[in-house]
């Protein structure tokens, strides 16, 4: 869990934390997670010249951050293969652990040198695979695999 807090500079015209700054928020929170997690930190990264790059992105804001809010992140695999990630985040509050934000999307391992997709390590694998059994059979949040669009009364 990744523990962070709204700074000033981070607040739009509209008096709340801007889109923009939930994508470093969301991000800050992922590398941590996979330093902590899956060994996959900077020094990993800058050893074997793999890292886990973003292909796409979800996000969903659910309630508004002012300046000074502290909040934490929490990460779940929801799927895996051998050079994939399926992920989903939540961003709760730190004093009423409200439900604030929800990030989701794929990641594949890249080869730093080739620019590729290439399989994780095996150490690395064995690592997503032991964070993935924590929760892999517990039903997916209830923001998980939200569709976009327009939502209209049936």
């Amino acid at each position: 869990m990744s523990e962070q807090q709204v700074l000033p500079g981070w607040i739009d015209n509209n008096g709340h934390m801007n889109v923009a700054c939930h994508t470093m928020a969301f991000d800050l929170a992922y590398d941590e997670m996979l330093s902590r997690h899956l060994d996959m930190g900077k020094a990993f990264m800058e050893r074997c010249r793999v890292d886990p790059f973003s292909v796409q992105s979800h996000y969903q804001h659910l309630a508004e951050q002012r300046c000074g809010d502290r909040f934490h992140t929490c990460f779940r695999i929801m799927d895996y293969d051998r050079n994939k990630l399926h992920l989903f985040a939540q961003m709760h509050s730190a004093e009423t652990d409200r439900l604030l934000a929800c990030w989701e999307g794929p990641s594949v391992n890249v080869d730093l040198e080739e620019r590729r997709s290439v399989p994780f390590l095996p150490d690395i694998y064995r690592n997503i695979q032991a964070v993935y059994n924590m929760t892999g059979d517990d039903p997916a949040p209830d923001h998980a695999g939200q569709p976009l669009g327009i939502r209209r009364p049936a």
